[in-house]
């Protein structure tokens, strides 16, 4: 049969993507991490909402990255590999002070990664951003040779760990933990104390709200109702919980915490029966990509190219998948026509074909009918008179692209239309 253009209608919707109820993950820190044993309240805060932490941690009092780095415990734990996650704590000092955090922690956290990444390409490095001191001051080395600028308060100091932790994160494209920006959020209740005596590590409530932000962070879910109790009042939990949802779901915030959870999408240009694909997913570089063209056609790869034997609407999808998470999105691509390269060589004599209202009703003389090919060929033509209203142009013609014109007595043309010759 043969069909005008129509233009394509398009569908799209997506699958969400769910974070696994079982995570893996490494804590290489100090006593900041150490303090009331933060990975255990975290687990604690996994279990009451269904999820499990297998967790393992090493915390030398005043650590570094660069200790890390080379530290036979940090690295064995690392050779395992398995872990979703590796959690990176600087000392609590040393982004803030310009020679350490350049020759110390970022050459530190860059070989941890690459060590990261040797045994377990698939693991997630998650910077623990800290804390400002209580009333922030200069920071100093023991010989007070290498400085920090004399910090205002706590907010100076926090300022300044925040950009030093998310300058190596852009660099290395990980993620952040934001719990001194949670605390910078909680402590705008200026009768809250998270500090403890030293003014430097936390108090329970502190690293309370610390677990709150790495559970939001690991598993992609509030904390706030969530029943596990470390010994705070209901009512400062829940201001906990609230403040570490507030930083870690900021839209406005950029923590990277979406980087290894693809987010599917595709664009398509159709031409013809041939619709080409072009990935658009927000998702890891080691992620991989399956396309369904709805009518048993498959491809792996960023872009494909697809020709379709008929028309009508397919379902096309693109599941993007990295390290055992994956998103699919689809949409309704709509065929209508199958253009003339799809269609040369085909061998296939098709039914007769039949145009009717070929000519006008209230036509008065005889008109010529041709059928043209997309190059302006004529392959078929007949003379119309009135009363004579169709058209069999006859069965050998290939599917294709045509031209149906009409012409008058005198030559003019009357009439143009766009035609498709299906199977």
């Amino acid at each position: 049969m043969f069909r005008a253009l129509l233009l394509p209608a398009l569908l799209a919707f997506t699958l969400a993507h769910a974070q696994p109820d079982t995570l893996r993950v490494l804590f290489l820190g100090n006593s900041y991490t150490a303090a009331n044993n933060l990975p255990a309240q975290v687990a604690g805060l996994a279990a009451s909402a269904g999820h499990v932490l297998v967790h393992q941690a090493v915390t030398p009092g005043g650590h570094t990255l660069d200790g890390h780095s080379t530290n036979p415990t940090s690295l064995g734990l690392i050779m395992q590999g398995g872990w979703d996650y590796v959690v990176l704590q600087e000392q609590s000092q040393l982004p803030t002070i310009p020679y350490y955090q350049v020759n110390s922690m970022y050459p530190g956290a860059r070989r941890l990664q690459d060590s990261i990444h040797l045994y377990d390409p698939c693991a997630n490095v998650l910077f623990y951003l800290t804390w400002g001191r209580r009333f922030g001051g200069m920071q100093c080395d023991g010989g007070n040779v290498h400085c920090s600028p004399d910090f205002m308060d706590f907010g100076h100091m926090q300022d300044s760990l925040t950009a030093a932790y998310l300058g190596i994160a852009n660099e290395l494209n990980a993620q952040v933990a934001p719990v001194g920006e949670a605390w910078r959020h909680a402590l705008q209740d200026t009768t809250l104390v998270l500090h403890t005596a030293d003014n430097s590590h936390p108090n329970v409530a502190g690293t309370y709200l610390a677990a709150c932000t790495f559970h939001a962070a690991l598993w992609d879910e509030s904390s706030v109702g969530l029943s596990y109790d470390p010994g705070l009042p209901a009512a400062q939990r829940a201001a906990l919980q609230a403040s570490a949802d507030a930083v870690v779901f900021d839209p406005d915030a950029e923590w990277g915490l979406e980087l290894d959870r693809p987010v599917a999408g595709f664009s398509y240009v159709v031409n013809g029966g041939t619709v080409e694909v072009t990935d658009t997913s927000l998702a890891p570089a080691t992620s991989t990509y399956t396309w369904d063209f709805g009518d048993g056609g498959t491809a792996i790869g960023p872009t494909a190219t697809h020709t379709y034997s008929g028309t009508g609407t397919y379902t096309v999808s693109l599941v993007v998948s990295a390290c055992g998470r994956m998103d699919t999105v689809m949409q309704e691509v709509a065929i209508t026509t199958l253009g003339l390269a799809e269609r040369e060589g085909l061998s296939e004599m098709l039914p007769a074909v039949v145009f009717t209202d070929v000519l006008p009703a209230e036509a008065q003389e005889a008109v010529r009918a041709e059928l043209l090919t997309v190059e302006g060929r004529v392959v078929a033509s007949t003379r119309l008179r009135p009363g004579r209203n169709t058209w069999s142009p006859g069965s050998d013609l290939p599917a294709a692209l045509y031209t149906l014109r009409t012409l008058t007595a005198n030559g003019a043309v009357e009439r143009w239309q766009r035609v498709v010759k299906e199977r």
